[in-house]
């Protein structure tokens, strides 16, 4: 901690738990967090940035959250700054969520293309909000259920996200008991171990499907995309709403520029193609879209 933000310890223990948020903070806050990644909060949300955000300034022993603004705002909050980010974005997911997809992946769009992978095509696939990693960890089981060969024949799966903290907990692929409650027997058994702790047991992936995804942090609102080459498949699920209609327009008209003829873009429940990209896809299941 620098020198200017050290406080006397009896200060410390007399600082308030809870901080109160300003209209006026709760603004810069969000206008702060749409500049950076380009997701949009309401004032709806200002609970849940109240109850997040609270426990940054604890961490840092602030005074309130206008020092907290500020803090951000100067050279020395650049660190702080992945902490913001971090506490703001929501990673709620499970093991096959939305099994649909999953079903439709294996059936409609892998299984086709099985003589092909077999002689070598490149398959490209990227989770585009992997969060803490059930979603790409779901699709490499479901990949090498039916194609065991993958990572043999040129396979791979990107997994990104904006968050730093979520992509560690992916990287390092365990999971407590309660987590795994949505994985099937046989793939619990086939692509799992045992994990965790006596105190706190668990699974973790296992090698053959961890060496089929890398894990990068991405921000889908920066100016460019690292990547060069095509995806067969994306998976963007739950990521688009967090993004006001202009921004998911040009999201979507990337993903479309960055995808195979032919290719399958998964959306999240509640998302829909807008813009350009509703004459680039069509429609070919429960929010299942296909190049055209």
């Amino acid at each position: 901690m620098s020198a200017a933000l050290a406080i006397p310890p009896d200060a410390a223990q007399a600082r308030p738990n809870h901080f109160p948020l300003e209209v006026s903070e709760y603004q810069r806050i969000v206008a702060r967090l749409e500049n950076m990644t380009g997701i949009t909060m309401g004032a709806d949300k200002r609970t849940l940035v109240h109850s997040r955000l609270q426990r940054r300034i604890r961490a840092l022993a602030l005074p309130g959250f206008r020092d907290y603004c500020d803090l951000l705002e100067r050279p020395e909050g650049q660190v702080e700054q992945t902490h913001f980010v971090n506490a703001l974005t929501t990673n709620l997911t499970s093991f096959f969520r939305e099994s649909h997809h999953f079903k439709h992946f294996v059936e409609e769009a892998v299984q086709p293309m099985l003589p092909e992978l077999k002689s070598g095509r490149k398959l490209r696939i990227w989770s585009s909000g992997c969060s803490t990693g059930e979603e790409p960890f779901c699709i490499a089981m479901m990949l090498l259920s039916v194609f065991p060969q993958a990572f043999d024949r040129n396979a791979r799966i990107l997994a990104t996200d904006i968050d730093s903290s979520v992509l560690r907990t992916a990287f390092n692929g365990e999971y407590s008991q309660e987590r795994m409650k949505g994985v099937p027997d046989p793939l619990l058994q086939k692509f799992f171990a045992a994990g965790g702790s006596e105190d706190a047991p668990g699974y973790r992936v296992n090698d053959e499907v961890r060496r089929l995804i890398a894990f990068r942090k991405l921000n889908l609102n920066a100016s460019s995309w690292p990547m060069r080459g095509k995806f067969d498949m994306i998976f963007c699920r739950n990521t688009l709403i967090y993004f006001d209609d202009d921004r998911q327009s040009r999201i979507l008209k990337r993903y479309r520029d960055i995808m195979k003829p032919g290719g399958h873009l998964y959306l999240g429940h509640s998302e829909r193609l807008s813009g350009p990209a509703e004459k680039s896809f069509k429609r070919v299941g429960t929010t299942i879209f296909q190049a055209v």
